[in-house]
């Protein structure tokens, strides 16, 4: 299972990037959702793009220790 993060009143988690649609494929990024259950980008230097969900969620893990963020 996945892990998810409390980050400044939001729960991070990773999915499908809304901005990018290749064919043939998705990628994957850091998002949250806001109160009216959209769902918002995290956008950070150190949580990029990426074409498997695997690899972005190691970056999440990485980074969430790094901050020292509590599990969701």
């Amino acid at each position: 299972m996945s892990s998810r993060y409390f980050y400044r009143g939001h729960e991070l988690f990773i999915g499908v990037s809304p901005n990018i649609r290749i064919e043939g494929g998705n990628y994957y990024c850091t998002l949250w959702r806001s109160g009216d259950g959209q769902l918002h980008k995290l956008n950070l230097s150190a949580l990029p793009d990426r074409k498997t969900k695997a690899t972005a969620q190691r970056d999440l893990d990485k980074w969430a220790a790094l901050k020292k963020l509590k599990e969701a």
